[in-house]
C-alpha cells in the first residue's frame, strides 16, 4: 500500500506538472501528502523537478494514473484528508486534478461520497 502510495504521489506531482510549473498551492498539498505517508522533502522536491522538467517520466507516471483514474482520486482525497470543512482553495486544486485525470464532477462527488462512506 505505501508503495502504491507513493507511486499516486509521484502522479500527483506530474498532474500538477503537467503545464510546466507547480504553483505553490499545489506544492503544499504535494507536501502535506508527501508527509502523509512519510516522503521526505528532498524525494518530494525530485518528484517535482522530475514532473517539470523530464517528459518521459511525467509520461510514465501519467500513463499509470490514465490506467485507474478513480482510483487515483479517491487516494488522492484520502491523503489529503479532505472533507466538507476543508477550505474553497484546497476542494479546487483536489477539483483540478480530477478533471486533468479526466473524471467529471459527479464522478469526483460520488468517489468523495463513497470514501466518506468507508
Amino acid at each position: 500500500m505505501l508503495i502504491e502510495r507513493v507511486e499516486i504521489l509521484k502522479a500527483a506531482c506530474c498532474i500538477a506538472g503537467a503545464d510546466g510549473e507547480i504553483s505553490q498551492r499545489e506544492r503544499e498539498s504535494l507536501k502535506k501528502m508527501a508527509d502523509e505517508i512519510g516522503v521526505g522533502a528532498a524525494s518530494l522536491d525530485a518528484m517535482m523537478d522530475l514532473a517539470i522538467s523530464d517528459e518521459s517520466f511525467r509520461d510514465s507516471q501519467l500513463r499509470m494514473v490514465h490506467k485507474d483514474p478513480a482510483g487515483v482520486f479517491e487516494t488522492l482525497y484520502r491523503m489529503a484528508r479532505l472533507d466538507p470543512d476543508v477550505p474553497t482553495a484546497e476542494r479546487k486544486l483536489l477539483t483540478r486534478f480530477g478533471r486533468k485525470l479526466g473524471l467529471e464532477t459527479e464522478q469526483m462527488n460520488e468517489i468523495i461520497r463513497r470514501a466518506h462512506g468507508a
